[in-house]
């Protein structure tokens, strides 16, 4: 990470207002092993930590913050043990856009419009809104999904197939939509 920007910030009791939030040139990593446990680089607060902060007469602290972006040269450091063959992918991340997120009002949509390429000739673009403080995941977006090499996905798809794919490209146009733990999703798949 070369450079973290953070906009006007406010401070009360009990609550922190971010202005926007501009990272540059991240570098990090995600990565699940062969038990299917997946490793990110965040730390959390112990739960007996948490517990107690919770229990504190004032409550836990409130926040909102005005966005989130990544500019400049952006990748994330994939790596799944969990799947044969294992996959491992620099993808390079060339738009992330979050809107305003807010503790008071959880359930409010954030915006997300995100570009990243999972190798050099493909190409993945999400644009639609996200709840990422609600009580349960909940997605509304639309994406695009292009030039993927098939061979690529062979971890993820060859033991139930029965084959692998030796060569060849998947373009995929889709809908997503997740709310109170229902998946409903269409997709225009071009292989």
């Amino acid at each position: 990470l070369s450079s973290v920007n953070i906009g006007p910030t406010r401070y009360a009791p009990q609550q922190v207002d971010v202005g926007p939030v501009t990272l540059r040139d991240l570098d990090t990593r995600v990565a699940r092993d062969a038990r299917g446990n997946w490793k990110l680089p965040v730390s959390y607060v112990a739960a007996e930590e948490a517990s107690a902060a919770s229990d504190s007469e004032a409550g836990p602290a409130q926040f909102s913050l005005a966005g989130l972006s990544l500019k400049g040269r952006n990748r994330v450091q994939f790596s799944d043990s969990g799947v044969r063959p294992a996959i491992k992918k620099s993808i390079a991340i060339e738009k992330l856009e979050l809107g305003r997120m807010d503790s008071r009002k959880p359930n409010r949509n954030t915006a997300l419009s995100m570009r990243i390429k999972p190798d050099k000739y493909a190409a993945l673009a999400l644009d639609g809104t996200l709840r990422p403080l609600g009580k349960s995941f909940y997605i509304d977006a639309k994406g695009e999904l292009s030039g993927q090499a098939l061979a690529d996905v062979n971890g993820l798809v060859a033991s139930d197939l029965g084959h692998k794919f030796l060569n060849g490209q998947l373009d995929n146009a889709f809908e997503i939509k997740i709310a109170k733990n229902h998946l409903k999703m269409s997709n225009k798949l071009d292989l």
